[in-house]
Parts: C-alpha cells; sequence; structure tokens
C-alpha cells in the first residue's frame, strides 16, 4: 500500500501521501497476535467496504454523470481503508 504514495507522487494527487504510512510496518516483526488483529481488522474494513459498496453501485444506475460516478465508487475504498486503519489502530 506504501507504493501507491510513489505513485500518486507525480500523478499530482497530494491526498494520497497517506499511503506512506503504511512504510512503518515493514519493519515489525510479525507475532501471532499482531496478525490476528491484522486479520481482524482487514475482515471487518472487506465487510463495510462490501456493505457501503452495494448501495452505491444502485445508486450509480441513475447517475449519467461520469465525474460523480468515479466519486460515488471511490468512497467505498476509503470507507474500508479508514475502518482498517482505525480498527488496527485499536486492537494495538
Amino acid at each position: 500500500m506504501g507504493f501507491l504514495g510513489f505513485y500518486y507522487l507525480f500523478e499530482g494527487a497530494q491526498f494520497m501521501f497517506g499511503f506512506f504510512g503504511f512504510f512503518f510496518y515493514a519493519k515489525i516483526v510479525p507475532d501471532e497476535l499482531f496478525l490476528l488483529h491484522f486479520r481482524k481488522a482487514a475482515t471487518k474494513a472487506f465487510f463495510v467496504g462490501g456493505i457501503v459498496m452495494a448501495p452505491i453501485i444502485v445508486i450509480s444506475f441513475a447517475i449519467e454523470s461520469s465525474a460523480w460516478l468515479r466519486l460515488c465508487l471511490t468512497i467505498p475504498f476509503f470507507v474500508s481503508m479508514a475502518i482498517f486503519v482505525i480498527s488496527l489502530a485499536v486492537f494495538e
């Protein structure tokens, strides 16, 4: 995930620099508790992302503007990333 920060460095999307924070996990030696917390946070983020994506897909059939469609389809990604980061911070 940290490499997304490098990619968007040259694309001009400064809001994607938050992905550099995932490089801090490169130094962590994963033990069983960390892997359990990581799995629990990823599972929670996956299901919340799916729940958020379902109504947005239904709503996207009514939207004719491609700009609004792109915005609506990126919302579940950011919601699931936020849930993952917050859950992992709480578990750790």
